[in-house]
C-alpha cells in the first residue's frame, strides 16, 4: 500500500513521522504538488499542507487530480467547529476554508473517500504531564486514528479529536469580553498572553469554551 504525505515539511508531520514508520510513505512538500510527476498508484493521501487562502481550491484539486487516491485523510483542526463570529482569526477562517473546499471537491472526485480528523493541540505522549493547553490530544491518539483509516474501509466522515485539560483554569478576562461580545479587544490580549507564554487564550480559549457549552462529542480510539 502506497501512501503519500502532502505537506511533509509541516511541524505536524515531524511529530507523526516516527509514529507511522511501518507504512510505505512517499513524502511530498506542499509547494511541489503543482509540478509533481509520480508514476505510482497512491492508495491514500495524508494531507498536512497549509496553502494560502487564495490557492486552497487549486492545491486540493491538483492533489486529488495527480494522485487519484482511494482515500484522502485531511489533518484538520477542531477550530472548524467554532461559530463564524470567530473568523476574525485568520487561522480559523483558513482551516474552515480548506475543509469546505475539500468536501466540495469530493462531489467531483466521487471515488475518493474523504476523512477529516479535526485535531486540537497535539502533545507528544512524553510531554503530557507538562501540558498547559486547555484542549489537546496525545500524539498516539491521533496516530491511532490515522492507522485505523489507513488499513480499514470507511465512509467519508469528519471526526473531532480532543480531550479537555481540567487542570487549566478559566480565563476571567476573556470570559468577560466574550460575554459582552467585545471581539475587537481579543487580538491585543492575545498578543499579551502569547508574550507571557500562556496557552489559554485566543481561538484555543474560545474553542474550549464552545465545547463546554455545546458538549459536542469527541471520538475515542478503538
Amino acid at each position: 500500500m502506497q501512501i503519500a504525505v502532502v505537506g511533509s515539511g509541516s511541524k505536524c508531520w515531524s511529530l507523526l513521522k516516527n509514529e507511522l514508520y511501518e507504512f510505505n510513505i512517499i513524502e511530498i512538500k506542499g509547494k511541489s504538488i503543482k509540478d509533481l510527476k509520480l508514476n505510482k498508484k497512491i492508495e491514500t493521501v495524508i494531507y498536512l499542507a497549509d496553502p494560502p487562502s487564495n490557492v486552497v481550491n487549486t492545491h486540493l484539486y491538483d492533489t486529488l487530480m495527480k494522485l487519484k487516491p482511494n482515500k484522502f485523510i485531511l489533518i484538520s483542526s477542531l477550530v472548524v467547529e467554532l461559530p463564524d463570529r470567530y473568523n476574525f482569526y485568520r487561522y480559523v477562517k483558513r482551516k474552515k476554508l480548506i475543509e469546505n473546499e475539500l468536501f466540495k471537491l469530493g462531489k467531483i472526485f466521487k471515488n475518493t473517500k474523504i476523512i477529516s480528523l479535526r485535531c486540537s493541540s497535539i502533545i507528544p505522549d512524553k510531554d503530557i504531564s507538562k501540558n498547559i493547553y486547555p484542549i489537546f490530544i496525545e500524539l498516539s491518539y491521533l496516530s491511532g486514528f490515522i492507522k485505523k483509516y489507513l488499513i480499514s474501509d470507511t465512509k467519508s466522515k469528519e471526526l473531532n479529536l480532543y480531550k479537555i485539560n481540567n487542570a487549566v483554569g478559566n480565563n476571567v478576562f476573556f470570559e468577560i469580553l466574550d460575554r459582552f461580545s467585545l471581539v475587537y479587544v481579543f487580538r491585543p490580549l492575545d498578543i499579551l498572553y502569547k508574550f507571557f507564554g500562556k496557552k489559554n487564550y485566543g481561538y484555543t480559549y474560545h474553542l474550549t469554551r464552545h465545547i463546554n457549552k455545546t458538549k459536542f462529542i469527541s471520538e475515542k480510539v478503538l
